[in-house]
């Protein structure tokens, strides 16, 4: 699965540098340009995006999409690199995410970038969303739903 999120992000122009933690970042050099450009005029990909994205939660990489959404943003408002993908992510892509306190701070991060934005400023590299810990009884509750899923998935296998 992590070679299909690899692959996937870097045809969008992104990668992940880190598997524990779930950081994305914009490719290195000018690789990312001609992928942006294509990201950004190609409307059919957004809705694959959501696919991915709650895909992603089904199996257990919820932690991903925070952090895909966190490099979005950040493209999309202060770099304006992707600026069509913006209306996607705030209306689609965001609702994926499962917790709503990770929701919020979403929200939140991208308000921040765009007070940066308004007043001529760019954010400093270090600042980031705050990513909300999950709570043992949110964590329960994810659990819970994967299982019976996958309970409800055999039922339909026999």
């Amino acid at each position: 699965m992590v070679i299909s999120i690899t692959r996937t992000l870097d045809f969008y122009g992104f990668k992940l540098v880190d598997e524990n933690t779930g950081e994305i970042r914009r490719l290195s050099g000018d690789s990312y340009k001609s992928r942006f450009r294509n990201l950004d005029t190609s409307s059919h990909n957004y809705l694959r995006i959501t696919r991915i994205l709650k895909c992603l939660g089904e199996f257990k990489y919820e932690y991903l999409k925070f952090s895909f959404l966190e490099a979005i943003l950040r493209e999309s408002i202060t770099e304006n690199k992707l600026s069509n993908c913006l209306r996607s992510c705030k209306d689609y892509w965001i609702e994926t995410l499962r917790s709503p306190h990770e929701r919020r701070a979403i929200r939140q991060y991208a308000r921040e970038l765009v007070e940066y934005r308004n007043k001529g400023m760019t954010p400093p590299k270090s600042h980031k969303a705050h990513r909300p810990r999950p709570t043992s009884a949110a964590v329960e509750k994810t659990e819970k739903m994967s299982s019976s899923k996958d309970d409800d998935d055999d039922d339909h296998m026999e």
